[in-house]
């Protein structure tokens, strides 16, 4: 290969561990290899899916009610959700929100907002053999990856599948919409590339697209055979 005629290099922000024999290992440094894997997974899930609901998460529309202190329960499926900084948020079973009819109001048309988190569990405590002043005298062990589904009334029409406004990166399952006392779905979360009208499967749609790219390939290689190579 020949020489380029200029060249401009860099470094990406993953940044990988590397160990030695003597090496005196410190924690951080066996963090290091769990953070390199977590953005590398990241970054692969953000750029090729983008961000929303991968499987489940179907929000069903609650029952009318018509007294004012009763309560409105909002029934979410399980399922899995990707958001747009790379994360998978996993709710492994259905779960019901309840929200008090009185904080929603009744005036004119009512709009909820269902949305789901992202969340860390710390559990697994351990004490710290002679700790000094800064630090912690036991620190958890184990760290488990939950969720927050929250509903929200907002006056916003914009309907996004993911956003970060707040620090924190969340999707968008559905929007209930509440007019003459009767509760409907008008919205709910989609990957990128699902045109089905059905919750997203992008994983589908895009294996279906590379098969497909494949068969292209193959066709014009076969009618190149049989032109001759023209």
């Amino acid at each position: 290969m020949n020489e380029p005629l200029t060249r401009e290099t860099g470094k990406s922000t993953l940044v990988k561990p590397r160990f030695g024999p003597g090496m005196l290992l410190q924690h951080e440094d066996l963090e290091a290899q769990t953070a390199y894997t977590q953005e590398l997974s990241r970054l692969l899930l953000r750029s090729l899916l983008g961000c929303g609901v991968v499987c489940g998460l179907e929000v069903e529309e609650p029952h009318n009610r018509t007294t004012s202190n009763e309560l409105i329960n909002v029934k979410v499926k399980k399922g899995v959700a990707l958001n747009c900084l790379g994360d998978l948020i996993h709710v492994p079973k259905d779960v019901e929100v309840s929200v008090n009819i009185s904080d929603i109001g009744s005036r004119g048309e009512i709009n909820l907002w269902v949305v789901l988190c992202r969340t860390t569990i710390n559990c697994g405590t351990r004490n710290t053999m002679c700790p000094d002043d800064n630090q912690p005298k036991a620190i958890p062990t184990r760290e488990y990856d939950g969720y927050e589904i929250g509903i929200y009334k907002k006056s916003s029409n914009d309907e996004f599948n993911c956003k970060c406004g707040d620090g924190n990166c969340y999707v968008i399952l559905a929007v209930l919409k509440n007019k003459n006392g009767n509760w409907t779905r008008h919205y709910k979360a989609q990957m990128p590339g699902s045109n089905d009208g059905s919750e997203a499967r992008v994983h589908v749609n895009l294996f279906n697209r590379i098969k497909d790219e494949l068969k292209e390939e193959i066709r014009n290689e076969n009618n190149k055979q049989n032109t001759g190579g023209e």
